[in-house]
């Protein structure tokens, strides 16, 4: 990698960085090309094909007249010796003439087809990376940048920041200048945010009107001011055209930065998302930095889950568990536990590997939908009202309707929509009784009430440990699985110290 200098040197305040009108002329006539999809077969690689055509069609064709010959004559062994090639040929003119031209026939049809297979591989390998509209990084090739930068930040201690970039009131500009405008628009802050960038950094589409920026060696400051600066230039809407005379746009953006809480590319996705709420939540059009605590605003939907966590990664499964769990202080690490008791619990029935990893991602996902609840409800200190119930038990089904939306994570559904099932049908949301109710789901439900009851909440302090057991045994056949029970306790009696260094974690 050449030698860099941080962006906050480079570029000490802000400018206009828009890109002139001409660039943006030639940045929407070019997105879409590409070396290999420009490229025909030239006349050298024809003049190859030809000559390579007529060299093989007379080894070819020498090669049958020999051991043609050589099957009718007598002495073999002095048989080439004896008939020389030109002789040959002039024995045979017609047929080596016809010869000949089918060999270079065949050696140009050959060379044409690999062309297209090699230029098609090509193309199928650019719509993957590169979005069809804009012409910049798919979300595809984002994770797979950062997955290269993340790891070469962890090897060499160095910086890495992201910067998540979202246009403001896109939707309604769609609606009232229509879809076509939106697409211009679009590829437009494409231009605009590549011309702003060095070459080692990325720019990559992250959803429909969402935008990511990967800057290697920079740290959360710097990125800060480079955000900003794009910011101003769109807010300006230099070099921008528009047919209807569309208003100018603006954008928000979330900052965030490889920290020691923040170790993996979904972490750091996942935390410049939660800043980006925060800058839209106080007012759009302006520039928030990732920090501690964020998480307990954040606010989203079930197409930005789908979005994170579309590649089957428990990285971006724990990532988002933890932002569920620090909505609320009192329940923080509450999933890393549940999975602990669900995992060694599921390793007491002799489950197998895979049925050990849904257990493991049910378990670390099973709230999840409480992501969107008001902290007014998950934190109030004393009992809830009817309606207040009936928002909490929702998020069983909350839970399994995001879940759902994810083809990958569909075999987990089960455990995250039944957790709150009781063996006696007494249990939300679909009043299942004893073995109705999905093996995975009965391992959570023990593992998430025995956390919560060895936990301090809101509402309530703590149970010793002792007495939670006791209430599991006291609950065997009414709201816990009997057998599962015993199972449990004998787990909780073997680690004795399991819950309190989960709990540590």
């Amino acid at each position: 990698m050449t030698e860099q200098t941080t962006l906050s040197q480079a570029n000490p305040t802000p400018v206009d960085c828009a890109p002139s009108d001409t660039s943006l002329e030639t940045w929407s006539e070019t997105r879409m090309k590409h070396v290999v999809l420009a490229a025909k077969i030239t006349p050298r690689q024809k003049a190859t094909a030809y000559l390579g055509g007529l060299a093989i069609g007379l080894l070819s064709y020498l090669a049958y007249n020999w051991i043609s010959s050589i099957e009718f004559m007598a002495q073999p062994n002095t048989l080439i010796a004896k008939i020389p090639t030109t002789e040959i040929v002039q024995l045979h003119p017609l047929s080596f003439v016809i010869w000949q031209s089918v060999s270079v026939v065949l050696t140009c049809a050959l060379l044409y087809l690999w062309c297209r297979m090699y230029r098609f591989r090509h193309i199928v390998e650019q719509g993957a990376n590169i979005d069809g509209l804009t012409g910049i990084c798919s979300h595809r090739m984002l994770q797979q940048v950062m997955d290269t930068e993340v790891s070469r930040a962890g090897r060499y201690s160095r910086d890495l920041s992201v910067v998540m970039f979202d246009l403001d009131d896109f939707k309604a500009s769609n609606e009232s200048f229509g879809h076509e405008e939106g697409d211009q628009l679009l590829c437009w802050l494409a231009a605009h945010i590549s011309s702003s960038i060095r070459g080692v950094d990325t720019v990559a589409r992250y959803g429909g009107d969402e935008f990511v920026l990967v800057l290697p060696e920079t740290a959360d400051k710097a990125a800060e001011l480079v955000a900003d600066r794009i910011r101003q230039a769109v807010e300006k809407g230099a070099g921008r055209k528009s047919a209807l005379n569309a208003p100018a746009c603006t954008i928000s953006a979330g900052v965030a930065s490889l920290t020691d809480d923040i170790k993996t590319r979904h972490a750091l996705l996942l935390a410049a998302d939660v800043a980006l709420y925060r800058a839209k939540r106080e007012g759009k059009n302006q520039i928030a930095v990732y920090e501690p605590g964020m998480n307990k605003d954040y606010r989203t939907n079930s197409a930005r889950l789908k979005t994170l966590l579309v590649d089957q990664s428990f990285g971006a499964i724990e990532a988002l568990s933890a932002a569920v769990d620090a909505k609320d202080s009192n329940t923080r690490g509450h999933s890393e536990a549940v999975t602990a008791y669900a995992v060694a619990l599921a390793r007491k029935l002799g489950l197998s590997e895979s049925e050990l990893e849904n257990v493991r991602a049910a378990a670390l996902l099973h709230d999840i939908g409480k992501i969107g609840m008001p902290d007014a409800i998950l934190k109030k200190p004393g009992s809830l009202e009817q309606g207040e119930w009936e928002v909490v038990e929702s998020h069983t089904v909350v839970g399994s309707d995001i879940l759902e939306k994810i083809q990958q994570l569909k075999t987990i559904i089960p455990g995250v929509r039944h957790h709150h099932e009781r063996v006696d049908g007494m249990g939300y949301p679909n009043g299942l009784k004893g073995a109705q109710i999905p093996l995975i789901a009965r391992i959570i439900a023990l593992a998430d009430a025995f956390d919560a009851m060895v936990s301090d909440r809101s509402y309530r302090k703590a149970m010793p440990r002792k007495q939670a057991i006791e209430e599991i045994q006291r609950c065997a056949g009414t709201q816990f699985d009997p057998q599962l029970v015993k199972l449990f306790v004998g787990v909780l009696d073997e680690q004795p110290e399991m819950d309190s260094q989960d709990r540590a974690a």
